[in-house]
């Protein structure tokens, strides 16, 4: 029995590609790269230069190995970074923007809300009282 086009299309569609090995390597090594580089922007022109590979390669890649873009994932990581500093450390809330690459800190401030649904002054807080 041939198989009409539209079950074959509903089959393909339905398919998830699964990450090579090539792939993850490079995706691996964003996320190794991105890690090293909390302190400051890192681009996507910047990671294709370091990789010798296409900007499109660089999203498309890191996107099907993390699920995530590079911005959102690289975002969030520093945010944790930040987090962790907050409850850790006596270093201001500007000190801690700074670190991670913040030269404003209302900027700093909406990135952090972002993630954690607080301002960093009140996430300190809130984190400090329960220990």
């Amino acid at each position: 029995m041939k198989e009409e086009p539209e079950e074959k299309y509903k089959t393909i569609q339905n398919t998830k590609r699964v990450p090579g090995s090539r792939q993850r390597k490079l995706a691996d090594g964003i996320r190794q790269y991105l890690m090293a580089n909390l302190d400051r922007k890192v681009t996507i022109t910047e990671l294709a230069d370091y990789f010798h590979v296409s900007e499109t390669l660089i999203k498309n890649c890191f996107k099907g190995v993390y699920g995530t873009t590079v911005h959102a994932w690289f975002r969030t990581e520093k945010m944790k970074a930040a987090a962790q500093d907050l409850v850790t450390t006596d270093l201001s809330v500007l000190e801690i923007a700074g670190k991670y690459g913040f030269d404003n800190g209302s900027k700093f401030a909406k990135a952090f809300s972002g993630v954690f649904s607080l301002p960093p002054s009140e996430f300190r807080l809130t984190k400090i009282s329960r220990n």
